[in-house]
């Protein structure tokens, strides 16, 4: 209970905007939603938030969504310099829409390619992002090959993985690209920023060296175990002026986040 109030406060402090009285309102809607969906049933409730002085809307019907909400607004999983222009991200694991929101407000003008392969989450996803331009949901998973795949659904479908995951209950086949196939066919020769968070498939991303030269910036939660089990190292610092510099961020349970940016660029520190 305690920890319930705490992470409400923390939400209403975070994304109450400046009145007082609308904080205390988030302060309390926070704990009825998460009370609800904990003792009677899932079930859809609008939360109108703000974010860096901009007003959003989301909609959320289990308690793991208010978890995935606060982690990307209110732990700041996401939070870098970015530095200048940015029009292109390419976001891996969307999942509901969350972080696309997210770099929508800190890139309004961005064009935003969302991969989610889990066709279950779509409609919520098309809920949370509607307001968003310049989106496109891409129905698939990033592999190392083309084709198709079993994804395994984590439980409440937020941790699916094309891995073997210890709570997979159920699988579904989904269409697969790599990393190169997917910016082939959607004609990307170099994107700003690519966040992932696939649950250990960022080992398809980090092992091959092409993100180094068709991106400017990689963001996105690691999986260290996962990573050392597949032989993959984590990337280190280049000592070139063109090369990578790349910094690890941990966060609220432990979850690391890897940030990667190009050395010569001088808008990135």
């Amino acid at each position: 209970m305690v920890t319930l109030f705490c992470y409400a406060f923390r939400f209403a402090n975070e994304l109450g905007g400046k009145n007082l009285l609308y904080r205390i309102y988030l302060f309390f809607k926070n704990i009825f939603c998460v009370s609800y969906w904990k003792f009677i049933s899932t079930k859809e409730f609008e939360f109108n938030l703000i974010y860096k002085s901009t007003n959003f809307t989301v909609y959320l019907d289990q308690t793991i969504d208010i978890h995935v909400l606060g982690e990307i607004f209110i732990d700041k999983e996401y939070s870098f310099n970015y530095g200048g222009s940015v029009q292109i991200i390419v976001d891996i694991g969307s999942n509901i829409g969350l972080s696309c929101v997210f770099f929508n407000i800190l890139f309004p003008n961005a064009i935003i390619h969302a991969i989610e392969p889990n066709n279950k989450l779509r409609q919520k996803f098309n809920k949370n992002t509607s307001h968003i331009k310049n989106i496109v949901l891409h129905n698939l998973a990033i592999n190392k090959s083309s084709g198709e795949a079993l994804l395994k659904l984590g439980e409440n479908h937020l941790s699916s993985s094309l891995l073997v995951i210890n709570h997979s209950n159920e699988s579904i086949v989904v269409k697969t690209e790599t990393l190169e196939s997917f910016f082939r066919i959607n004609n990307l020769d170099c994107v700003d920023i690519l966040k992932f968070d696939i649950e250990g498939g960022e080992s398809f991303i980090l092992s091959n060296p092409f993100y180094k030269v068709h991106t400017k910036i990689i963001v996105g939660e690691i999986h260290k175990h996962i990573l050392e089990k597949n032989n993959i190292s984590l990337p280190q610092n280049s000592n070139g002026d063109d090369g990578w510099h790349f910094i690890k961020k941990v966060v609220l349970n432990n979850r690391v986040i890897l940030f990667g940016s190009k050395k010569h660029r001088s808008d990135v520190k």
